[in-house]
C-alpha cells in the first residue's frame, strides 16, 4: 500500500510530524483496511496549519 497523509492543525494546537502515521496506521488496521502496517511500502505525511478546517485526510492506494 501507499498511505499519503494530510494533517491539518487548528489554533492551538502541535504535535511532531513523526508522531502521526503510528496513530494513522494502527486505525487502518483496526477500520480492517490493511492486515498490517508491514504492508504499506510507502507513506508521505503533510502538515499544515488550517485554523478554519483542522482534521486529518488519509488516501490509502493498492501498489501492484
Amino acid at each position: 500500500y501507499d498511505v499519503q497523509i494530510w494533517i491539518y492543525l487548528g489554533n492551538g494546537q502541535k504535535g511532531d510530524i513523526d508522531n502521526f502515521p503510528k496513530c494513522v496506521l494502527d486505525g487502518l488496521k483496526d477500520a480492517g483496511i490493511v492486515e498490517s502496517d508491514a504492508q504499506v511500502k510507502s507513506m508521505h505525511v503533510y502538515l499544515q496549519r488550517d485554523p478554519n478546517n483542522p482534521g486529518t485526510e488519509i488516501a490509502v492506494t493498492v501498489m501492484t
